[in-house]
């Protein structure tokens, strides 16, 4: 008898050992698999913009990150019936900066990013931002006039690549471009501190998202397909494509930019024979000249389904706000890291100070809609241990939208110089499906090579990633061909005097 219970509490024993090991170790974490547009377009050359094919120049391609968010999150400001206008233009409130020529450049991208950033600094500050210094230094596999991604002008803004002025790098396409590439840097004018990510619509008329952007920050970086589909005078478009509304994806190759709405515009004014089942528009200013559509604006069908909103350019400060950012990541959000059976993921940076500063602010992206976050900042940790040292801050918060977010510290930390400091962040996601750190990596490295990110670099003892915030494991040990690194920041200034923050934000919506 006493055997039979020893044997019994044996089986349960392990039993319980095997099902705790099922339930922390059943899905390990990994990294999240390639967009599957990403890998259609650099096998199917017939997707890539041809002026000559087409009569018009594109440049919108594929991200290896895969942002088809299904669960769209509505904040408490949609919860009734909002208020919009059913009529609004961006034009009559000063913040809608004038109509360029990408001309045979397949820059769209870098205009539509540029569009966003110069309409949110409107009309306080007027600037006409460098589409040509993106265009050519985004640092990614891409020549000049290739094309681009919102994913990739992120990047570029968050490392303080940019935005440079026109005049500092004007644009030099005619009629032909040529590829130039340059590798002389300027400082950046302005310092991208926000950019966000806007989810799938769930419906085609599910528009109250893009008008809160447009009107809170101003101009909304979009694409869609352009194909044959423009109306008779130029100045309508829908293309019925197959959705992109939340759950149903199509290629887009054009990116532009929302500038208002007009909810009853005609179905009717769009291309004859191919009509949308509904009216509704939004107004796009593009980046063709003033020659084409209405001084270069045309209308674009609520039903369109081509149409994918990207990002908003929400928060820019002056180039004085920091002294130094630390990172591993200039390529930004590549793809994302993280468990799919779990909420909750850990990520972390060890930085080493070069000066005696202080740490004022942490960047990160968020890679689904309502994340919730906990920022911890430890000084003179040991080389290999984010946890380890004297925590010296922390805070918390959540974001409704996915995207690249700067938080300020409620205490600035002191760090001397050659200390090692460390960005530890928690982030938990409302529901699991989704991994949930934002990493860069060199995709012609992964098993299924493609060039996108071959630039990425990583050293052990820089980013760590965990489960439950105690055991942490180096990406580079444990991956080191891949060149992984969290895309975590740090913001720092020299100075002991800590000016308020609202001093230093342009406007903050």
């Amino acid at each position: 008898m006493k055997l039979l219970k020893c044997n019994l509490l044996f089986v349960f024993v392990v039993s319980f050992a095997f099902s705790m090991y099922e339930s922390v170790y059943a899905a390990p974490p990994g990294i999240a698999p390639l967009n599957p547009g990403f890998i259609q377009y650099h096998e199917n050359i017939k997707l890539r913009s041809d002026p000559a094919r087409s009569g018009r120049v594109h440049g919108e391609i594929p991200s290896p990150a895969d942002h088809a968010f299904t669960r769209i999150l509505k904040p408490e400001r949609f919860r009734d019936t909002p208020s919009y206008a059913l009529i609004y233009d961006l034009r009559n409130t000063g913040k809608v900066p004038p109509v360029r020529d990408q001309s045979t450049c397949g820059a769209c991208w870098a205009f539509a990013a540029m569009a966003s950033a110069e309409s949110r600094l409107l009309p306080q500050d007027v600037n006409d931002f460098s589409e040509q210094d993106l265009n050519v230094n985004h640092g990614f596999d891409y020549a000049a006039c290739q094309g681009g991604n919102d994913d990739m002008s992120t990047a570029y803004h968050s490392r303080w690549s940019g935005p440079l002025d026109e005049t500092t790098v004007p644009y030099p396409y005619a009629l032909e471009y040529a590829d130039v590439n340059s590798a002389q840097t300027w400082p950046a004018v302005q310092h991208v501190q926000e950019i966000i990510k806007i989810p799938l619509r769930a419906a085609f008329t599910d528009n109250d998202t893009i008008k809160y952007f447009v009107t809170t920050y101003g101009a909304v970086y979009v694409s869609y397909f352009d194909d044959s589909y423009f109306s008779a005078d130029d100045e309508s478009y829908y293309n019925p494509g197959s959705g992109n509304v939340a759950g149903v994806q199509t290629q887009t190759n054009h990116a532009v930019a929302v500038i208002g709405w007009d909810d009853n515009y005609a179905a009717s004014n769009f291309k004859t024979g191919t009509q949308p089942p509904g009216n509704g528009a939004f107004l796009i200013r593009n980046s063709w000249g003033t020659s084409r559509h209405t001084d270069g604006y045309f209308w674009l069908s609520y039903y369109d389904g081509t149409f994918k909103p990207r990002v908003s350019y929400s928060r820019i400060e002056p180039d004085n706000n920091y002294n130094a950012i630390y990172q591993y990541d200039p390529l930004g959000y590549v793809l994302r890291y993280g468990e799919t059976s779990e909420r909750v993921f850990w990520g972390a940076n060890i930085f080493t100070a070069t000066t005696s500063e202080h740490v004022r602010a942490v960047g990160f992206h968020l890679t689904d809609t309502g994340v919730s976050y906990d920022i911890y900042i430890y000084s003179r940790v040991t080389a290999g241990a984010p946890v380890s040292g004297t925590l010296a801050a922390s805070k918390n918060g959540f974001q409704t939208y996915p995207g690249y977010y700067t938080v300020e510290l409620d205490t600035p930390v002191p760090v001397a110089q050659g200390d090692l400091f460390s960005v530890v962040i928690r982030l938990e996601h409302q529901a699991a499906g989704v991994r949930q750190l934002a990493i860069e990596l060199d995709t012609t490295a992964l098993s299924n090579p493609y060039a996108y990110s071959s630039a990425a670099t990583s050293q052990a003892n820089q980013s760590f990633y965990s489960s439950n915030g105690v055991s942490w494991l180096d990406y580079y040990l444990t991956f080191p061909s891949l060149q992984i690194n969290n895309c975590i920041k740090a913001f720092t200034q020299k100075t002991t005097v800590i000016p308020p923050v609202n001093l230093l934000l342009l406007t903050n919506g």
